[in-house]
């Protein structure tokens, strides 16, 4: 399966657990639970995954294991907030995806981290995609109230 693919079904598949998870929000579910519940699932998912694939491409080494804790307390965070903001987000102007729209505006930050502390590269293109990005989420920041 290419890439493209991959990613129309991480978009369909994130965008139908996000609804999910604000439903659960507005049903008085805790978030602590639901993320928990969904642990639950990832981590026996992830093991065979892991146990069907191989365990690791490159040996383990302290930085690499620092660096996946990092990036699991980074994911944490963000996937904690992400669902309280589109919760009360939900409450407060009855639109969920406001608060996603903004979420999902973490290409931005992706593509400056990529070209200014890891040699990547950014075209004109892509900044242009970068300030449609800041106005739509300042546009339905503005309508939305």
């Amino acid at each position: 399966m290419n890439w493209i693919t991959q990613s129309f079904i991480a978009m369909i598949t994130y965008a139908l657990a996000a609804v999910l998870v604000v439903d659960l929000l507005k049903k008085g579910v805790t978030i602590q639970f639901i993320m928990l519940l969904m642990s639950i699932i990832a981590v026996p998912a992830f093991s065979f995954i892991v146990y069907k694939d191989g365990a690791s491409v490159v040996p383990l080494s302290k930085k690499i294991i620092l660096l996946i804790i990092i990036a699991g307390v980074f994911s944490f965070i963000g996937n904690m907030t992400q669902f309280v903001a589109g919760a009360k987000a939900q409450q407060a102007v009855g639109n969920a995806g406001m608060a996603f729209a903004i979420v999902a505006c973490q290409v931005i930050v992706i593509a400056l981290i990529s070209r200014f502390f890891m040699g990547g590269s950014l075209t004109l293109t892509q900044i242009i995609g970068i300030g449609l990005c800041i106005a739509g989420i300042a546009t339905i920041s503005i309508v939305g109230k």
